[in-house]
Formats: C-alpha cells, structure tokens, sequence
C-alpha cells in the first residue's frame, strides 16, 4: 500500500514547533507550581503509605495487580489524551502527557490496598 508522504515535512516542523511550545509552557507556567507540589507530594505520600501497610508476605500478589491497575489506567488516560476528549494543564514532567501521580501512584496504591485487605484477596 502507498501511502504519500506529500506534505509530511510540514506536519514535522508544526510538532516540533507545538513540542518546544509544551516544554516552554511547562518550565515557565507549570513546574514548581504549587499544584506540581501538590502532585509529587501525593506521590510519595501514597507509595510511603503503601510501603508501610503492605502485608509483605504476600508482595508479588499485589505488586502484580498493581501492575496490572498502572497499565490500564495509563492505557485509558493514553486514548483519552491522544483522542484529544481531555488535557491536564498541569504535569510533573513535560514529556509525558498523562496525569502520573493518579496514574503511577494513587490508584495502584488505592486498588493494591484493597485487594490485599479484601477477602477474596487474600491469597496465603
């Protein structure tokens, strides 16, 4: 199948103009914001909050689970982004788009605790 690549020169000089654009934006507008604070703080408070109550005997369980919640979340949020049904204004790095301290914290750590603390979670 061929497929023309006629004007695709253009398409690379706006993304990259839209890129420096994002990276521009995110050091001045959004980094060390006290919404960024507020993001890398829930951060480490959710996974210090986990390392402290998980139930070590039974870690690969529900590492793997959350695992398992981390993907489809980011996977989720990956065609929401891409499909342009939403943004979020502010990030912790300006090269991922998605909204990471919900992503790669909050909800692994939310869903993790409750399967480790539910009782059909319990696998030991």
């Amino acid at each position: 199948m061929y497929v023309p690549l006629e004007g695709y020169d253009k398409i690379l000089e706006l993304h990259s103009q839209l890129k420096s654009m994002h990276n521009d934006h995110w050091l001045n507008y959004e980094l060390f914001t006290f919404q960024w604070w507020t993001m890398a703080i829930l951060m480490i408070i959710s996974w210090a909050i986990w390392w402290r109550l998980l139930d070590r005997t039974r870690t690969a369980y529900v590492v793997i689970y959350g695992f398992f919640v981390l993907f489809c979340a980011n996977g989720m949020d990956a065609f929401g982004i891409t499909h342009h049904l939403w943004i979020y204004p502010i990030k912790i790095t300006s090269v991922i788009p998605h909204l990471i301290p919900v992503n790669w914290a909050m909800l692994p750590v939310i869903y993790m605790l409750i399967y480790q603390y539910s009782p059909n979670g319990n696998h030991s």
